[in-house]
């Protein structure tokens, strides 16, 4: 009776372990063990070329003014 409903027991099975070790948006069971977290990098703002400027520009100025102080 059970030869009847091999593969989807067979599935069923491969389900459950596929569910409980590689989720999305779960960690793996070795990333768990670990204690690994990853960043999403589509969260996190790329610098755009007028912060690196603006950061140059003031750094240079804080530069400028500690050699004239001296």
């Amino acid at each position: 009776m059970l030869f009847q409903y091999e593969p989807e027991l067979d599935a069923f099975l491969e389900f459950l372990i596929w569910r409980f070790s590689i989720w999305v948006d779960k960690p793996t069971p070795g990333n768990v063990l670990m204690n690994l977290r990853y960043r999403d990098d589509r969260a996190v703002l790329p610098r755009g070329k007028g912060r690196q400027v603006c950061t140059f520009l003031a750094c240079a100025v804080a530069v400028e003014l500690s050699l004239r102080c001296i």
